[in-house]
């Protein structure tokens, strides 16, 4: 039977295993010695909770070779390269022009739905949307405000 847990692995590259709930607390630690911690998929492993962890991390004899599947990598944080960024940015700012140019009404809440994987802030987003309104307001356009985040090009 698999099941999903955390691997914790040490800058001194012993691991550990340990339930998903977990997580809020091991990242304090992680950041505190540059430990990395995975989402994994293992089959029959015994994972770990938290005071047995402590403990673990503490046994200098502790070392287990988990078998395991690295689904994604959640501390530290792998940082986007800037190409892959700037790739982003267009492809949100033309859906946004498209949008506009075509009439319908483009919010907020949209777009932090439809872009929330490439985990763009919030305050991204209303940039993307402010630049698309001005330029489509220097082509002549009339962006007319619908509520709040909302906009649309008037006829």
């Amino acid at each position: 039977m698999t099941k999903i847990c955390l691997l914790l692995k040490t800058k001194d590259n012993k691991k550990f295993l340990t339930h998903e709930k977990n997580l809020p607390s091991l990242i304090e630690f992680a950041k505190t010695f540059r430990a990395e911690i995975y989402r994994v998929e293992v089959e029959d492993q015994k994972t770990l909770e938290l005071k047995a962890l402590v403990d673990a991390i503490c046994d200098q004899e502790y070392e287990i070779t988990p078998k395991h599947n690295k689904l994604e990598k959640l501390f530290p944080v792998p940082k986007k390269a800037r190409k892959d960024i700037l790739a982003d940015a267009v492809k949100i700012r033309s859906h946004i022009f498209r949008k506009l140019k075509s009439g319908k009404p483009v919010s907020l809440k949209e777009l932090k739905k439809k872009y929330q994987k490439h985990k763009v802030t919030d305050a991204c987003l209303c940039n993307h949307l402010s630049m698309a309104r001005k330029q489509l307001t220097r082509e002549g356009c009339t962006v007319k405000k619908l509520g709040a985040g909302t906009y649309c090009v008037e006829d």
